[in-house]
């Protein structure tokens, strides 16, 4: 009968002890302050004579995906606002082997689930059963329950077996020892001792700007200085997605259409390029200086250099270019201070709003993409020569319409920001020195009163950064995957107004009032997504985002690659300005309308895109790209941890610059030379390696403080 009962490893839970007393495993936990994080380290200890496996579910092996401590300020508990989730009984995989006398060892930090932002004495403990695997001689009570079992090697779930426990369990139920009393439990006591392990942190003197504790009215101002971030990305969107669409016949207009598309590709790079060159500038600037600066710094150039790409028109062809192009990179340079709202939406917020509010910032993004193309649809009427004023050489069209507004709009952000936006940062600017204070963990091991034992050595910010470093590695691939995901949004903003025109024999008005009209409605999709994607972020893992918004955008461009044997139309012009067939020359003053041949050579084999092709395609690219962009930003944020990101955050962001100022030269260029088919084919190739990188570092893209790990959310 023993040999048989060996042969049945069953499941004991049991409460941790910080010292053993006759109980398997111990508990070992302490915590400390690191700037506005409270990190948690707990070192199980196996103190049997035999191997255990303990489960790693609802313990910091997993991570915080559970409540496994409860925490309570002076004496009053805290709400749990981590994560609950319903599971199914545990697996093989969930287990992981304890030598006897070895120890396993994992870092949470509390912060991510329980809101510590206000000065006072914290007391954390854990409060959950651990739930472990052995072989003991066992005395057999005769209770059934349904139980997951260890037989040779294989594990099986939801069997009823008579369950086995040790002799000192409380006989009111077998499995789940009742917590004592005079330790803060309620609902009874056990026969027998329960060791319990707790740490004290004092966050007085929690660090922000200006080293001043938020209080409710401070909370409140943070929010509203975050919505005018949020107002001031929807500007930036809008000021961009406004004139998109109307820069390659605003080109040709310039140059009296003798421009080509590469040239169209150099406009669109330069953009990037400038914000690649100014965004880790912008912010390392807001690491040691208040955001205002950067900020009306940044808009003040996309006034000044909007009104002059508006000018570019009255010089001649080939000056008129150039002053285009150097517009549109000086405006690109403003646009760097992204990064400081990124940085300081970042350092203003606490891991549990960071997903919301990135999730914000994107859908601001998003939304300004729907309103932008609408307000270019309302200059349209004006036609290509609209009005001008010749004391001043202004011209107001079409064209030049929406760079005024994006000016205006600049101009009435600045006004938002002087009187609305006001800092305060959890995470402290560089410069900024900070103490904190450590402890040491308190034992409870009778019914006396609980003595608290605080440690009092002092560290200061430089040695907590470097006790807290993230992964570098981890970083560099979010860096990497963000690359990809702009250099595949890239194709859209490139050459999707030239691509359509070429596809669809579409007139220049056309061309700018139809891809308007399929940005805005494309725009209305991606606002939602990233709406959703704030929602669902406690429920998803950002990784399963990522991957999930890559393999969309993938399918995307495969659905609007060109198939089929019918060619598209080349080189016809527009019946209403000529009655007769025309063939168009390089000479000639004539637009014609369709596929430019000979100037593209593969008008004549490669085959036509339809219509219903462009729209699926375009909107599956949508429904992944918010997916991508927002679960990418928020990891890379988590991965950080609780420490200034201007610097990491202007790297991420001129990364995403450099993918949307190598982008447009390569798809141009190889549009121009191959045709949509390679175009397409390689960007999802692009895409395709992303998502095996991703896949390859999937277990160590967590966030800073938690175990590595394949675990269904961070």
């Amino acid at each position: 009968m023993k040999t048989l009962l060996s042969l049945f490893c069953l499941v004991t839970y049991l409460t941790c002890a910080l010292s053993a007393n006759g109980w398997p495993v111990s508990l070992d936990m302490a915590c400390n302050k690191a700037l506005s994080a409270v990190a948690c380290s707990f070192e199980f200890t196996n103190n049997a004579n035999e191997d255990l496996y303990l489960l790693k579910r609802n313990t910091p092996l997993e991570g915080l995906d559970s409540q496994f401590v409860s925490v309570s300020l002076d004496g009053r508990p805290l709400e749990y606002e981590g994560i609950i989730m319903r599971r199914a009984p545990p697996t093989k995989d969930e287990f992981v082997l304890l030598k006897a006398g070895e120890s396993i060892s994992a870092t949470v930090q509390i912060t991510d689930a329980f809101s510590i932002d206000t000065d006072g004495l914290y007391t954390v403990q854990y409060s959950r059963p651990l739930q472990y695997l052995s072989v003991p001689q066992c005395i057999i009570d005769h209770h059934f329950r349904g139980v997951v079992f260890y037989l040779k090697g294989v594990f099986c779930s939801n069997f009823i077996v008579n369950i086995a426990k040790p002799t000192a369990m409380s006989e009111t139920d077998p499995l789940l020892p009742k917590r004592r009393e005079s330790n803060g439990y309620a609902n009874g006591s056990t026969n027998h001792s329960v060791n319990l392990s707790e740490s004290v942190v004092d966050v007085t003197g929690l660090t922000r700007a200006d080293d001043v504790p938020l209080k409710v009215k401070e909370s409140k101002g943070r929010w509203i200085s975050l919505y005018v971030l949020y107002f001031t990305m929807f500007l930036g969107s809008v000021t961009f997605s406004v004139v998109i669409s109307s820069i390659y016949p605003y080109l040709q207009k310039i140059t009296n259409n003798t421009s080509s598309t590469s040239f169209l590709g150099y406009i669109v790079a330069i953009y990037s390029l400038g914000q690649l060159l100014s965004s880790p500038l912008f912010g390392l600037w807001s690491d040691y200086q208040h955001a205002m600066v950067p900020l009306q710094t940044g808009l003040m150039m996309t006034v000044v250099f909007n009104i002059l790409y508006c000018y570019a028109v009255v010089f001649s062809p080939t000056v008129g270019k150039i002053v285009l192009l150097v517009s549109r990179g000086l405006i690109g340079a403003g646009a760097g201070m992204s990064a400081v709202v990124r940085s300081y939406a970042s350092s203003a917020t606490t891991n549990i709003e960071k997903a919301g509010v990135f999730g914000i910032i994107g859908a601001a993004t998003a939304i300004g993409f729907i309103v932008g193309p609408v307000l270019g649809l309302a200059f349209v009427p004006l036609g290509s020569e609209g009005y001008v004023i010749p004391k001043i050489n202004l011209h107001f069209d079409m064209y030049t319409g929406p760079a005024y507004l994006s000016a205006l709009l600049a101009i009435i952000n600045m006004i938002l920001l002087v009187f609305f936006f006001k800092e305060y940062r959890i995470t402290p600017k560089r410069k900024k020195s900070n103490t904190i204070v450590l402890t040491k963990p308190i034992s409870i091991n009778s019914d006396d009163e609980r003595s608290l034992s605080l440690g009092t050595p002092a560290i200061n910010s430089d040695q907590e950064s470097q006790s807290l470093k993230h992964d570098r590695i981890g970083a560099a691939v979010l860096i990497v995957l963000f690359f990809a995901i702009l250099f595949a949004f890239s194709l859209y903003e490139t050459i999707v107004t030239p691509y359509s025109m070429d596809e669809f024999a579409w007139t220049k008005k056309q061309g700018v009032f139809y891809n308007n009209l399929l940005f805005g409605v494309l725009s209305i999709i991606s606002a939602i997504n990233f709406f959703s994607a704030r929602c669902i972020v406690r429920c998803v893992d950002e990784r399963t985002g990522i991957m999930v918004g890559l393999f969309l955008m993938c399918i995307g461009f495969l659905i609007t690659m060109p198939l089929g044997n019918e060619l598209p139309k080349v080189g016809m012009i527009d019946i209403d300005t000529l009655n007769s067939s025309y063939v168009i020359t390089q000479n000639s003053s004539t637009v014609a309308l369709g596929c430019r041949y000979p100037k593209l050579k593969w008008c004549t084999h490669v085959p036509r895109l339809y219509l219903s092709q462009y729209i699926i395609g375009a909107i599956i690219f949508t429904l992944g790209y918010p997916a991508a962009f927002v679960y990418c930003f928020t990891l890379f944020s988590k991965l950080l941890g609780p420490k200034p990101q201007g610097i990491m955050m202007g790297l991420i962001t001129a990364s995403g610059s450099l993918a949307r100022c190598v982008g447009p030269l390569f798809v141009t260029f190889v549009y121009d030379a191959t045709g949509p088919q390679i175009t397409l084919a390689t960007v999802d190739g692009i895409l395709g390696l992303a998502i095996i990188l991703l896949a390859v570092s999937y277990y160590r893209l967590v966030p800073l403080g938690h175990k590595r790990g394949f675990s269904k959310r961070l």
